[in-house]
């Protein structure tokens, strides 16, 4: 049984393409902010870097991320990528998961380091949706050097 309630069908991947697009977007800032967290951590920080601060950067942007979660669900794409859809939403579902437990983790004053680290290796989930993935989604729908987000 499907794991999505309404995703209507197109012939085209290009909507999952997008969506993934802006999927490495959110992957890239949530993953400078996990670099920052570690810098904090270690000492190897500007003046300016606070758990304070960071941890109202993680939470504006899962504010937005979440809302993207949820339409991700809801894009069309062909009968054949059904699957590869559903895999998509699982991973990027147990990826928010992981970004909600490392801002959990994060206090104005510490970091419990088990919590953090554990949040860190779940965030994981998504390692393998690169552009590299979404190139090969293309290149199997024969829309290779298709790349909606330049001009």
């Amino acid at each position: 049984m499907s794991t999505l309630s309404s995703t209507t069908t197109t012939n085209s991947i290009q909507p999952l393409a997008h969506s993934l697009e802006r999927l490495l977007i959110f992957k890239e800032v949530f993953a400078q902010h996990i670099q920052t967290c570690e810098n904090i951590i270690t000492g190897n920080c500007l003046a300016r870097d606070t758990l304070a601060d960071l941890k109202n950067y993680f939470a504006r942007n899962l504010d937005h991320f979440n809302p993207f979660v949820q339409s991700l669900c809801a894009v069309p794409v062909p009968v054949r990528y059904q699957r590869d859809l559903e895999k998509i939403v699982m991973a990027v579902t147990r990826y928010r998961n992981a970004i909600e437990d490392i801002i959990e983790a994060i206090d104005a004053a510490a970091v419990d380091q088990v919590t953090f680290r554990m949040g860190v290796k779940q965030s994981r989930a998504l390692d393998w949706v690169d552009g590299a993935y979404i190139d090969q989604l293309r290149l199997a729908d024969g829309q290779f050097g298709y790349c909606s987000m330049v001009g």
